[in-house]
């Protein structure tokens, strides 16, 4: 067992910058509150692209009211433990929402919008999951678990 899953001690969490030199953050487990900050944020990307779409197409008010109506109510079934609210984590926003519920405690003047750049880079992406599971174990999907070997 980490000794930051026995004391919620920051975790080192070192990434690279487009440049090629490393920057290094300190993250935490995430909390029940993070957890339902999570589920919001993924609520409201589901909200931004239905609002974002109807822009962009020529409807009535009567529609866009409509449409926005259902986009909330869908909005609301979506979790990031169900394969809609997966595919919106599965983003680099999505990750980087992730990456900033694990740093913002040690790094509080960072913004999510900042750490997106990180997340473009595959590498960055794969440590920053990497860590998430070690400073959250129970709380990988079934899918992420390395099979059980038979003795």
């Amino acid at each position: 067992m980490l000794s930051s899953e026995l004391t919620e001690a920051p975790y080192p969490l070192k990434l690279f910058k487009k440049d090629g030199t490393e920057e290094e953050f300190l993250a935490s487990p995430l909390t029940d509150q993070d957890y339902d900050s999570l589920d919001h944020w993924v609520q409201s990307q589901v909200v931004a692209i239905a609002r974002n779409s109807l822009r962009e197409s020529e409807v009535t008010q009567a529609q866009y009211d409509e449409e926005m109506g259902i986009a909330y109510t869908s909005a609301l079934g979506v979790s990031i433990y169900e394969p809609r609210g997966v595919a919106v984590v599965n983003t680099p926003a999505g990750v980087a929402r992730i990456f900033w519920q694990m740093i913002r405690k040690e790094h509080p003047t960072i913004k999510h919008k900042d750490l997106i750049g990180y997340c473009r880079q595959i590498e960055n992406r794969t440590e920053i999951l990497s860590v998430f599971r070690k400073l959250n174990p129970g709380d990988t999907a079934p899918e992420d678990e390395e099979p059980e070997k038979n003795e």
